[in-house]
């Protein structure tokens, strides 16, 4: 988490990205790299709400950053031209980006030119973790971390990332297994959940089964009942295009939930 990219608009979700970020900066001694994605001349002539010019976005970053302190950290303000996912997607390559901290406004989508289904395709294609922020949100509030478990075997890979997340909060795991069939046994999913605890070394964690017919309601439901401070969910990572359009639940909790989301792809080799 030593590079952090946050897509920045300037809006007050914005704003609570860059907070975020840099808090989480500050802890891994890492750097921040904003980046402002303008329309294309093309795209701009076909959307009735005003764009910002290049001109005009680099002259609004300087009294933007400076509302944080920012003094023992290096941040750097890059303007970037086209789509936001794809141009997205491509300053992580081009930059070695290891983490994405978006801010959002939940289901309602992005303010101005953030608009709602750029979260979720970012969250269903990026090769490193996405944050989702949805409020103002501080690195030490962070104590209770719900992590929807799938308890496949290609999930190696994001319970290493959820090992570093847990030591950055220092916050303790709720394992949840959502059961969506009435008939089965909870006390096995409670079972198969420790057996995966234990196999990946796990600690300072709870295991937990939800009834909802929905899995997406389940872990939002039970995050509430819990007053959860987060939810961490591995997805696929892949970039192909056809891939924005899939369902994912993933997708759809860093879009609806009203706490914290965190999300990473569970298999390597996406970057």
């Amino acid at each position: 988490m030593r590079k952090i990219l946050v897509p920045c608009n300037f809006s007050v979700h914005a704003e609570q990205a860059i907070q975020f970020a840099i808090e989480i900066a500050e802890k891994n001694e890492g750097s921040v790299f904003v980046c402002t994605v303008l329309s294309d001349p093309e795209t701009a002539q076909n959307q009735s709400a005003p764009q910002l010019s290049f001109a005009q976005a680099e002259e609004k970053f300087p009294e933007f950053i400076s509302k944080f302190n920012t003094d023992n950290l290096l941040v750097e303000h890059h303007i970037r031209t086209g789509k936001i996912t794809p141009t997205l997607l491509n300053f992580i390559e081009e930059q070695n980006i290891d983490l994405v901290v978006m801010g959002t406004s939940g289901s309602r989508g992005w303010s101005e030119a953030f608009m709602g289904s750029n979260i979720g395709k970012i969250v269903r294609t990026s090769p490193v973790p996405v944050f989702a922020v949805k409020n103002n949100t501080s690195v030490s509030k962070i104590r209770n971390i719900v992590f929807p478990c799938g308890m496949q075997p290609e999930e190696k890979l994001l319970i290493q990332e959820i090992q570093k997340l847990q030591t950055l909060f220092d916050a303790r795991l709720h394992l949840l297994f959502v059961n969506t069939n009435p008939r089965r046994d909870n006390q096995a999913g409670l079972q198969k959940l420790k057996q995966y605890a234990e196999l990946h070394g796990l600690r300072h964690y709870n295991v937990h089964v939800a009834h909802n017919a929905v899995e997406k309601d389940g872990i939002i439901q039970f995050t509430r009942e819990i007053n959860a401070d987060m939810i961490a969910m591995g997805t696929h990572g892949n970039r192909n295009p056809g891939n924005m359009y899939v369902s994912s639940i993933a997708a759809d909790i860093s879009n609806y939930a009203n706490v914290l989301t965190w999300t990473c792809a569970m298999e390597s080799g996406e970057k």
